[in-house]
């Protein structure tokens, strides 16, 4: 059989001699190594008969001809999902292989753009904003790429879902991306501004109904992520399985000015009943700038009802001031809602990291504690802390240590930094 040639297909909602009037059309006709280009101009239902999702097909380019002339006008189209978030319920559905560029994509009442499970996909140069839901919703990819892509307004909706727990969730993020088991689970996250998410700028989460053992590894580089309703950057290593391994890579970023928090990380936190074991999460915070944030950054081993997680940090070089409370705070184990947490622990290398303007403490270790009354034993917090700069205010505390509820332990390895131990258990803080 001779190869099939690829295509060049070009779509103008404008130009009467194009031989497609809309990007539906035109995608219906593509194959496999096509590349279809949309001219300047406004690609909506009402005005060129758009039906979404527009699908991309494996091996297909859908490129725009610049973000501020090329844009697509959801008109509301689609709706928020949470149990199972839909990738469908998206402006744009990629298939594998797939690259996105030089669009605007705008205005849906769910997301704007999806892939479908385990699809290898590009999202490049972009503007991604005022959607319903989330800007991007990635699941379980084999491998993608989000990079200079500008996301602003994303959740619009204000979508806040019941999960089995229950507890209220805020959906709503730039860029959502949930691990799935069976796939490769890898992406670069970089370069991108983002900008008032009514949830995170970005989630990268394995969600509650996930089967066992999800493998993840995603890289954040060198993106801006501000003014945020909640966090910067959430990371969950388990919402519901066991036996998981997440390792997250966060670098050079600039996180600031968001509500919440600036990153914050679990190894495992139940958003259901069952108990989740043996999770792993290791990451890598180095280099990033976290400026007035409502905190700083935040790890912590195991929500109960959780026995034996474990999240390994590297926390270095990093700027982290103006904090509302804590500038670094890590937390074993956390009884929650009186479920019980056992032997889950944080081990962390804390480096040459500049911390400052915290309105409680630079630094706060906490072996394990609970929300209510919960069975906590067995949690750690095992650090190296050194060389870092840890300036007090007036009002704090350069560097705070707990143990917690008792049975539960925080060890720093000599030399160890200036510091005050507090002997008696101290209430656990949302």
């Amino acid at each position: 059989m001779p190869p099939v040639v690829p295509h060049l297909l070009y779509v103008s909602a404008t130009d009467a001699t194009a031989a497609y009037p809309s990007i539906t059309a035109a995608l219906r006709h593509a194959n496999a190594g096509d590349t279809v280009v949309v001219g300047a101009g406004r690609y909506s239902p009402s005005q060129t008969r758009e039906h979404f999702p527009l699908y991309v097909p494996p091996g297909v380019s859908l490129l725009g001809t610049g973000q501020d002339t090329c844009v697509i006008d959801g008109e509301g189209a689609t709706a928020p999902s949470f149990r199972p978030v839909l990738e469908a319920q998206s402006l744009i559905l990629l298939g594998d292989h797939s690259t996105l560029s030089d669009f605007t994509i705008t205005n849906s009442g769910g997301n704007g753009i999806g892939n479908q499970p385990g699809a290898r996909v590009q999202i490049i140069r972009n503007t991604i904003q005022a959607h319903g839901q989330h800007g991007i919703i990635v699941s379980g990819p084999e491998e993608a790429l989000i990079k200079d892509n500008l996301f602003r307004d994303n959740g619009t909706l204000k979508y806040g879902p019941e999960t089995p727990r229950p507890a209220a969730a805020r959906q709503g993020h730039h860029i959502f991306v949930q691990g799935k088991s069976g796939a490769a689970n890898r992406m670069l996250i970089c370069d991108n501004t983002m900008s008032r998410a009514f949830a995170d700028g970005i989630a990268i989460v394995v969600f509650f109904d996930e089967a066992d053992g999800v493998h993840m590894h995603v890289r954040v580089w060198r993106n801006t992520i501000e003014q945020s309703e909640r966090r910067g950057l959430t990371i969950a290593g388990s919402f519901g399985p066991s036996h998981n391994r997440v390792e997250i890579d966060v670098r050079h970023n600039v996180i600031r000015n968001n509500h919440a928090l600036a990153v914050g990380a679990q190894a495992a936190r139940p958003l259901a009943t069952q108990l989740l074991r043996d999770n792993r999460l290791r990451m890598h915070l180095v280099d990033n700038e976290c400026r007035d944030n409502g905190d700083g950054v935040m790890l912590f081993g195991g929500f109960g009802p959780a026995e034996q997680n474990v999240l390994e940090a590297t926390v270095i070089g990093n700027i982290i001031t103006g904090a509302a409370r804590y500038g670094l705070r890590m937390i074993g184990g956390v009884g929650m809602l009186g479920y019980a947490a056992h032997h889950n622990r944080v081990q962390a290398v804390v480096h040459r990291n500049r911390i400052e303007g915290a309105g409680t403490s630079a630094v706060f270790l906490q072996g394990g504690a609970a929300d209510s009354q919960a069975d906590v034993t067995g949690n750690a917090v095992l650090t190296h802390i050194v060389d870092n700069e840890l300036l007090a205010t007036n009002a704090a505390s350069s560097m705070l240590l707990n143990d917690g509820l008792p049975g539960n332990n925080v060890h720093v390895e000599a030399p160890i930094p200036l510091h005050e131990r507090v002997a008696e258990p101290m209430a656990y803080e949302a």
